[in-house]
């Protein structure tokens, strides 16, 4: 029975329209925000400083290292927490505003199964489009820029994947989980979705 709430809470979410619109958006905004420049060097003998949305900018392998740290921060400021939220209160709004809960437990579904694989198919979607969107941000950054000097693209590929990596599960796997279990705590016990999208909004 886990498995079938499980799958039945992922349809849920993907058939949803609002989840795909949210989806587009935070492609727009990864790119948005990987198509501004971001760092820049002064060069002495041109005598003018060079942005890298230059094509003169060269990208140094110390830069690219620090880009990998900050290719999540405008991502983890809000698009990923209110996508996270607003999944979260989709799903609230099923147990609640449809009774999917009370229908379930005429089936004798334990409660700890039926929430485990909701909350499980809420983190899976999450996890999906989260990790997604950071590695759209950095590499529409790196390859706008030309690539990282003196590296192949085979090299940066297996090295950036490792890095980011570590990045996305130290900071945006926890992000994620957090926005998540706030909203799904305040929606159950209010039992109301609109209380969990209006408390978990306003703190995103």
């Amino acid at each position: 029975m886990f498995f079938q709430i499980y799958k039945t809470t992922l349809k849920n979410i993907l058939r949803s329209k609002t989840v795909y619109i949210l989806f587009l958006i935070m492609m727009a905004i990864a790119i948005y925000d990987a198509s501004l420049a971001s760092y820049s060097y002064y060069d002495v003998h041109l005598g003018e400083t060079i942005f890298d949305t230059d094509p003169r900018y060269v990208l140094e392998f110390k830069i690219y290292i620090q880009e990998i740290s900050n290719s999540c921060t405008s991502m983890l400021m809000y698009s990923i927490p209110l996508f996270a939220v607003i999944t979260t209160v989709l799903i609230l709004n099923r147990d609640y505003g449809d009774n999917y809960f009370e229908i379930e437990k005429t089936e004798n579904v334990k409660a700890l199964s039926y929430l485990s694989a909701r909350f499980l198919a809420i983190l899976s979607v999450n996890f999906a489009v989260s990790t997604f969107v950071v590695l759209l941000a950095f590499y529409w950054y790196l390859f706008s820029r030309g690539g990282v000097a003196d590296m192949e693209v085979l090299e940066i590929a297996i090295d950036s994947i490792i890095r980011l990596s570590r990045v996305i599960v130290m900071r945006v796997f926890p992000c994620v989980l957090f926005y998540v279990s706030f909203t799904y705590i305040i929606g159950n016990i209010a039992k109301s979705g609109i209380a969990g999208a209006i408390v978990g909004v306003g703190y995103v």
